[in-house]
């Protein structure tokens, strides 16, 4: 069995290599048209939305940002990535209120990932729930020792001794 996509993504695979290619080179407009002059029909795959989501960063279009990623969470449920990207959208365009709400849902579900934690961590402590945010990143920390290094210069933390 062959590990090649098949012919009728190879141009879906061409334009999103040339996206991918405008956003490392700092040109997410020109990222944006490439996902544009992809087919209407195949605009809705979760390769082409998951491409979105980055351009939607780039551009800081943090509504669409969320629209995208809460979609990719119901058609890829077991990816944390896509609450992760949401919570990230949603703080910028409402609150890190409800980007909390957002992870500590997303919480239940994943519940040994640290980066949920960590982020969760960091709504909280930007919100002035300092020691349950400490608890969290404790705990998000323990998961993952990287995190720790991160934590130290992470400014949603500053509230935080981080130890």
């Amino acid at each position: 069995m062959s590990s090649l996509p098949d012919s009728s993504f190879l141009p879906i695979l061409k334009r999103l290599n040339a996206a991918i290619g405008y956003l490392n080179l700092g040109m997410p407009q020109d990222a944006w048209n490439e996902l544009e002059d992809i087919e209407a029909k195949d605009r809705a795959r979760p390769e082409v939305l998951k491409v979105r989501v980055e351009v939607c960063r780039a551009l800081k279009q943090w509504e669409m940002m969320a629209e995208v990623s809460n979609h990719l969470r119901k058609i890829e449920p077991d990816d944390v990535g896509h609450p992760l990207n949401m919570a990230s959208a949603v703080r910028r365009f409402k609150s890190e209120a409800e980007a909390a709400d957002i992870l500590s849902l997303a919480l239940r579900r994943y519940y040994d990932d640290a980066l949920v934690r960590y982020n969760l961590a960091c709504y909280w402590c930007v919100m002035g729930r300092v020691e349950e945010a400490r608890e969290m990143l404790e705990t998000a920390c323990k998961k993952d020792g990287s995190l720790r290094d991160l934590a130290e210069t992470d400014e949603d933390l500053a509230a935080l001794k981080v130890p």
